[in-house]
C-alpha cells in the first residue's frame, strides 16, 4: 500500500511541485486578496484535475499490464488511490485555512466575506469533485478507453465556474457579499460523504469486478 501511495506522490510531481506550490500559497497571503482566491480557485481545480491526468499518464504507459506483475490486488490501487486523492483534499482544506489566517494577520482591515464557509464550500466541491472524477478513472484505465476522461473534464470546468462566480463576489472591490440558503448548506455539508460511499461502489465495481489475478511464470 506504501509503494501505490508513493507511487501516487510521484506522479503528481514530488516534493519539488509541493513545494513551489506551498510557497506561492505563503507569498499570496501579503498580496492583495485577489490574489489569494486566484491561487485557492487554481489550486482547488488541480487537484479536482490531477486524478484524470494522471490516469491519462497511466493509459499511455500500459500501467493495467504492468500492475498485474505487483504484489497488490485491484481492491488495494482503488484504496489507494482514494486514500491519497482523499488525504490531499484534506491537508489542501487545512492549508486554505491557514492562509486565510494568515491573510488576515497581514491584511487585519480587510473583509474578507463569509471566508470561513467559503472553506467548507471549496472542500465540498474538492471531495465532491473527486468522488465524481475516480471511478471515471477506472473505469477508462479497465476499457483502456481515454476519451471517458473528457466527460470528467466537462463535469470539473462546469463546476468550476460556479466557484469562479463566488469568488468574484468574495473580493471586497466588487461590493458583494456571498449567501447560502440552507439547502445549498445541507448539500454542502452531507452531498460530499455520500457521493465519496457511491463513488467507492462504483470504482470497485469498474475496476474489481470479474478480475482474477493472472500469475506470472519466469
Amino acid at each position: 500500500m506504501k509503494a501505490l501511495l508513493y507511487l501516487e506522490y510521484i506522479l503528481t510531481g514530488g516534493k519539488k511541485l509541493y513545494g513551489i506550490i506551498l510557497g506561492i500559497g505563503l507569498l499570496t497571503t501579503v498580496l492583495p486578496p485577489a490574489c489569494l482566491m486566484f491561487y485557492i480557485l487554481a489550486g482547488t481545480l488541480l487537484l479536482t484535475l490531477a486524478p484524470q491526468l494522471m490516469s491519462l499518464q497511466r493509459l499511455k504507459g500500459h500501467f493495467d499490464r504492468y500492475a498485474l506483475t505487483l504484489p497488490y490486488s485491484r481492491f488495494e490501487t482503488v484504496a489507494a488511490r482514494y486514500l491519497f486523492y482523499l488525504a490531499a483534499a484534506v491537508c489542501f482544506t487545512v492549508w486554505i485555512t491557514v492562509l486565510f489566517a494568515l491573510f488576515f494577520l497581514f491584511h487585519p482591515d480587510s473583509a474578507l466575506n463569509g471566508y470561513l464557509f467559503v472553506v467548507l464550500y471549496l472542500a465540498a466541491h474538492l471531495f465532491g469533485g473527486i468522488a465524481i472524477i475516480l471511478p471515471l478513472t477506472f473505469l477508462a484505465e479497465r476499457l483502456s478507453k481515454s476519451w471517458l476522461l473528457s466527460l470528467g473534464y466537462i463535469l470539473i470546468y462546469t463546476g468550476f465556474l460556479r466557484i469562479i462566480l463566488m469568488a468574484i463576489l468574495m473580493i471586497p472591490s466588487f461590493g458583494g457579499t456571498v449567501t447560502f440558503s440552507p439547502e445549498e448548506k445541507m448539500l454542502v455539508t452531507l452531498g460530499p460523504p455520500f457521493l465519496l460511499l457511491i463513488s467507492w461502489l462504483l470504482s470497485r465495481a469498474f475496476y474489481c469486478c470479474g478480475f482474477k489475478r493472472k500469475k506470472v511464470t519466469e
